[in-house]
């Protein structure tokens, strides 16, 4: 009888408390040492994930063993989702709700270890629940969270782009939580990794869908974080621009400086409106821009005066005594003192980045057969569909990530949809285009 038959049904009605015996292993490698840790009961068991019966075995029947009203606590549960479905092609089914340590602690900025048994993640997990922030956070991680970790990014990070130059399936593969305003990071784990967040003009160049037939779909948000502190704000000259469907740019010229905005007068206000948000100073965006600090000081001035609301809400977001903020959805970050500066920063890109994962759950559901998701990077999704299927997986991907979300009533949001064989030859979709 296989050590998995043996044990897994003595989990039947148990809390149980799961992790890998290593981060991100490698699932292409089967000889590689990984085990799936096991707590339950007053018992710690240890299965050995190398033998691929034992793990189809494990994959089809789990399930059936973790009761729905029983304690499901991980650490690190994408690893394990991954993992399973790469060695596997099978995907790993829970019951909705499971508490990944790992990322409540980071994302309500706890400096949490991995729990090394069940009552110490038990007394972890009440702690984390006993933050008045985990309210807030709480819709969100079922929303976003968990699908993310048991089902799309294990899909993502075990399906198969070409690279022709290393003739070989490339995978990329995420953290949760990766970055301090909480975008996915990507790290190259093993040999056939590649990192979407990095990848220059020649890598991108010899990436290819598998299937001959297929084509990469690529959207992108236009001007989201300025859609976000807008939302945020509630700044209505912001919002009679966002409205107007006109170039961003070129109508924040318009008003500041009252005169007919030009490709060149495009590009300084691109290079000037986010950082000055930010907090950039006169002396720094005159360097930037090449200008006298006399002419930056009047550029920040009139951004100021033509969009009040959005400027008096960015600067009221402060830290406690602590150097600490916390985002509208609850995500809390902890500055050092020479940091502060990133705080504003911080409370406009870490919303945006939520949104973006919400829209990353919407589109996997709602293209579930017609296409699947490549990769994703900040504001983008590149995703891979049948030629056949472009027309409809472009409008229907548009429609989903345009629409309004219940999570974020009122927040207006506008994409491009591109699409090709090669990431850097890709054509603007429109329906006047003949496939």
């Amino acid at each position: 009888m296989s050590v998995f038959s043996e044990i897994l049904p003595r989990i039947k009605g148990e809390d149980v408390y799961l992790y890998l015996s290593k981060e991100n292993p490698d699932w292409q490698n089967p000889k590689q040492d990984v085990s799936l840790v096991v707590h339950f009961g007053g018992k710690r068991v240890t299965l050995p994930l190398g033998d691929s019966s034992d793990l189809n075995y494990l994959v089809s029947s789990l399930y059936h063993f973790l009761d729905k009203d029983r304690l499901v606590l991980a650490w690190g549960a994408k690893d394990i989702f991954s993992y399973l479905k790469g060695r596997t092609e099978m995907s790993l089914e829970v019951h909705k709700q499971v508490y990944d340590l790992s990322i409540i602690s980071s994302y309500l900025g706890s400096s949490s270890s991995r729990p090394e048994n069940f009552k110490a993640a038990v007394s972890l997990l009440k702690s984390l629940m006993s933050d008045p922030l985990w309210k807030k956070f709480s819709p969100y991680y079922s929303a976003v969270h968990v699908p993310m970790l048991s089902s799309i990014l294990p899909e993502m990070e075990t399906g198969c782009i070409v690279d022709n130059r290393r003739k070989k399936c490339v995978y990329p593969t995420y953290v949760i939580e990766g970055q301090a305003n909480g975008r996915l990071s990507t790290t190259k784990a093993n040999s056939a990794s590649y990192n979407p967040h990095s990848i220059g003009k020649e890598e991108r160049s010899n990436l290819r869908p598998s299937g001959y037939d297929e084509v990469f779909v690529c959207y992108d948000y236009r001007n989201m974080e300025v859609a976000v502190l807008q939302w945020l704000s509630g700044d209505p000259a912001l919002a009679s621009i966002l409205e107007s469907g006109k170039d961003l740019y070129k109508e924040i010229w318009r008003k500041i400086t009252r005169q007919d905005p030009t490709d060149a007068h495009r590009k300084i206000c691109k290079n000037t409106f986010l950082p000055v948000v930010f907090g950039q100073g006169k002396a720094s965006l005159a360097k930037n821009l090449g200008s006298s600090e006399e002419i930056a000081a009047k550029l920040i001035n009139s951004l100021v005066d033509t969009f009040p609301v959005a400027f008096d809400w960015v600067n009221a977001q402060s830290p406690d005594s602590n150097n600490t903020a916390t985002d509208v959805f609850g995500r809390r970050r902890t500055f050092g003192g020479h940091e502060l500066y990133k705080i504003k920063n911080f409370c406009i890109q870490s919303p945006a980045s939520m949104i973006c994962l919400r829209k990353l759950v919407k589109l996997h559901e709602a293209l579930a057969g017609k296409a699947s998701i490549g990769f994703h990077v900040h504001d983008g999704y590149c995703l891979i569909c049948d030629k056949k299927n472009l027309a409809s997986t472009c409008e229907l991907g548009t429609n989903v990530l345009e629409e309004e979300d219940e999570m974020f009533p009122g927040l207006l949001l506008k994409t491009t949809c591109k699409f090709g064989q090669n990431l850097n030859d890709l054509e603007t979709f429109t329906k006047r285009i003949n496939i």
